[in-house]
């Protein structure tokens, strides 16, 4: 949002003065990061709970795939067959191979990734960049405001679509013991843990055999869904 004055000089506008910024499924949308608290679902494993807060405005196709995937069952009694210390643990396939696995969609979605590309704050001013797809947006705000970039593999607990290459997502979904910047910009980031470290610690201390698969299973048990805004939202536009 640059602006060109008189003589040519180019400036940024002050915030308060700038164009609005429309609501758009971006994590420069401020006023939309207390609403993904709320979206929540805890993963009731064998060696503990997982509590995971998904990013539904900012992935809504894939957050509205595992949420339905969690409250009809189809996770209840998976196991996780991939496990690979100090870089992630994957499951969401009912079939236990690796290769099995379907969305509510059919066969695969598209992804959906939104990065943050670059956070600089200085004192109380804070400038978010960030590449949504092909849309690039810059804008500044005056907050006092700890960023987190929630769409990147920037953290251990970050959960990620699995996938056999672009647009190929169905069901299957890994949780990353760590940084994996590599996978940027190549899986869609939907949620992470915000709750229970420490199972995620004792997943990580399981032994693998063959392919990297747990010695001991390690199985989702159950799903609680603590909210599903997507659900309730569509209810609500189907009684409108």
């Amino acid at each position: 949002y640059r602006y060109r004055e008189r003589g040519g000089k180019t400036r940024l506008p002050e915030p308060s003065s700038g164009p609005h910024l429309p609501r758009l499924s971006l994590a420069c949308c401020i006023e939309s990061l207390p609403d993904i608290i709320k979206m929540a679902v805890t993963l009731h494993t064998t060696l503990g709970d997982l509590k995971l807060e998904l990013f539904c405005d900012l992935c809504p196709v894939t957050c509205k795939n595992f949420l339905a995937l969690c409250a009809s069952g189809y996770y209840t009694g998976t196991i996780f067959h991939r496990n690979i210390a100090k870089f992630m643990i994957q499951g969401g396939d009912p079939t236990g191979t690796g290769k099995g696995g379907k969305s509510i969609y059919g066969k695969y979605f598209e992804d959906e990734i939104s990065s943050v590309l670059k956070v600089r704050q200085d004192n109380e001013l804070l400038c978010i960049y960030i590449c949504d797809l092909v849309r690039v947006v810059d804008h500044v705000f005056r907050f006092k405001f700890n960023v987190i970039c929630v769409c990147q593999h920037n953290a251990r607990g970050t959960v990620s679509m699995a996938n056999r290459g672009p647009n190929t997502n169905g069901s299957q979904f890994f949780i990353t013991y760590g940084k994996q910047k590599h996978l940027n910009n190549v899986n869609t980031v939907f949620a992470k843990v915000i709750h229970g470290m420490s199972t995620l610690d004792a997943m990580e201390r399981v032994p693998v055999g063959k392919k990297d698969r747990p010695v001991h299973e390690i199985k989702i048990n159950k799903v609680t869904i603590h909210a599903n805004p997507i659900a309730e939202k569509e209810e609500r536009e189907g009684e409108a």
